[in-house]
């Protein structure tokens, strides 16, 4: 193997990255899902859970991801001999990261919810106030099924299948192909319209930058749940969070593209980081040139 190339599989961090073909990882990824969605389906009629209630989407969630990450861990664990989570993990600072990655998604949703307001000319607070009221447990119930869902989804797309597209094509393509994959995943949501997939590209963008800058997925896991979590709180039941105006997917397009912009900077600002820790050489391989 080339020196390059060898560099190309080491992430920032300093853990080696998968070894997999690109081919094998996207198919691993794939069946990893479709394993989970099916197991989450089957669980949620099994269970005669009302459809569209924050229950439902917190059970859902944890039926549903938990296997797929399983079923990933293991395929991992069987091809190459190592685990998973220690592939997506590793690096320094993961507290800092993930408060960063916390207050990061709850500020750009603030934005999110003020800039829709205007263009929807209901004022700078949109229709805050009319959020659902959820109890504590019921609260505490989505917070972790939406944890797991969006750590398992950042697991697959940035921890195992971003390293392997940035080592056959470099960091640019890396970056759009596993978002680009990460939007097609979400075509079978209920209700997923061309928009909210276009939207769901760009936030992986953005997700695919800070996992390049930080070498690991704290930061994007912590802001993942977030960015999901606020509005599944606030959604009443029986109502689906993707139901967008035209002026909220213009509000969203502006404040995904800074987002995006906001994690493109974390990625230039890593690369002097990785100079003075790494050498000059091998950083170059997970920073866009």
């Amino acid at each position: 193997m080339r020196q390059r190339d060898s560099e190309r599989l080491r992430n920032a961090s300093g853990t080696t990255a998968p070894a997999s073909s690109w081919f094998m990882a996207v198919l691993a990824v794939t069946v990893s899902l479709t394993v989970g969605l099916a197991v989450g389906h089957f669980f949620v009629r099994g269970a005669g859970i009302e459809s569209g209630t924050h229950r439902e989407i917190a059970l859902w969630s944890i039926a549903a991801f938990l296997p797929a990450l399983l079923v990933l861990s293991i395929w991992v664990r069987a091809t190459e001999g190592r685990s998973l989570l220690g592939l997506c993990f590793g690096g320094e600072h993961r507290v800092r990261k993930a408060v960063l990655g916390t207050v990061t998604a709850a500020v750009f949703f603030l934005v999110l919810n003020t800039v829709a307001g205007i263009l929807a000319g209901d004022g700078p607070d949109g229709d805050a106030g009319d959020g659902a009221t959820v109890s504590l447990a019921m609260g505490a119930l989505l917070l972790l099924g939406v944890a797991v869902q969006s750590s398992t989804e950042e697991v697959l797309f940035r921890g195992y299948l971003l390293p392997v597209l940035r080592h056959r094509w470099g960091t640019a393509a890396g970056v759009l192909g596993s978002s680009a994959l990460f939007g097609c995943a979400h075509m079978f949501n209920k209700g997923a319209s061309a928009s909210y997939v276009f939207m769901t590209f760009l936030i992986g963008v953005a997700l695919a930058l800070w996992a390049t800058a930080d070498g690991n997925i704290w930061r994007t896991c912590a802001f993942h749940t977030t960015w999901n979590f606020i509005p599944s709180l606030f959604t009443p039941d029986g109502q689906t969070s993707d139901d967008t105006a035209a002026g909220q997917t213009v509000a969203a397009v502006i404040v995904l593209i800074a987002v995006i912009l906001c994690a493109l900077w974390n990625v230039r600002r890593a690369r002097p980081a990785h100079r003075a820790s790494d050498g000059a050489a091998a950083p170059e391989a997970d920073v866009l040139p």
